[in-house]
């Protein structure tokens, strides 16, 4: 039987030990998405984890459904998750980034331009999520608003994972139809 602290291989990574790191929302993000620096202090002090999955994040701006969580869209994103990966590099650990599109989970609030959210089924979410915090002893509903119905299309995440692709560091991607 394998120790948990013992190394191993996942694809073309070898991985200090078999603790893997799960994924947790941590809405530090500033308003534009952009991870800040408590964002790499956060995941390299979590290093020593054989492998740590981040947070959710989103692949669009119309990807977006709560507040202060990061996307991968904008270069300002990109560079600050560079320096997350760096920091975690740097510490000794191994990162994986969360790709997200919250779809029918959203509301205009949170999307460019007041835009509909966009997913694959028109049919309206019986869900809530946090348009605005609340500072601590406020009385109030922290924000929170009902998901609004949304637009389906498959058009438009075809091209929002195409254009994310080039954020991919996988050097020896399988294509699933070659995946028998």
């Amino acid at each position: 039987m394998a120790n948990l602290f013992e190394s191993v291989q996942l694809g073309s990574f070898v991985l200090a030990n078999r603790v893997f790191m799960a994924p947790l929302t941590r809405t530090r993000a500033d308003a534009d998405g952009v991870p800040g620096e408590l964002a790499a202090t956060y995941y390299a002090q979590r290093a020593s984890a054989g492998l740590i999955v981040t947070e959710a994040t989103q692949i669009s701006p119309m990807g977006k459904g709560y507040i202060n969580t990061p996307g991968i869209h904008s270069p300002q994103q990109v560079r600050a998750w560079s320096r997350i990966v760096e920091s975690v590099h740097k510490s000794g650990g191994r990162i994986f980034l969360q790709l997200w599109h919250v779809g029918r989970i959203s509301h205009r609030s949170l999307l460019p331009n007041d835009a509909q959210p966009v997913a694959p089924s028109a049919i309206r979410a019986n869900s809530q999520i946090v348009q605005r915090l609340m500072p601590l002893g406020c009385p109030g509903t922290g924000g929170m608003v009902s998901v609004v119905g949304s637009h389906p299309t498959c058009t438009s995440w075809v091209r929002t994972i195409r254009s994310c692709s080039g954020f991919c560091a996988t050097p020896n991607r399988t294509s699933p139809r070659s995946a028998t």
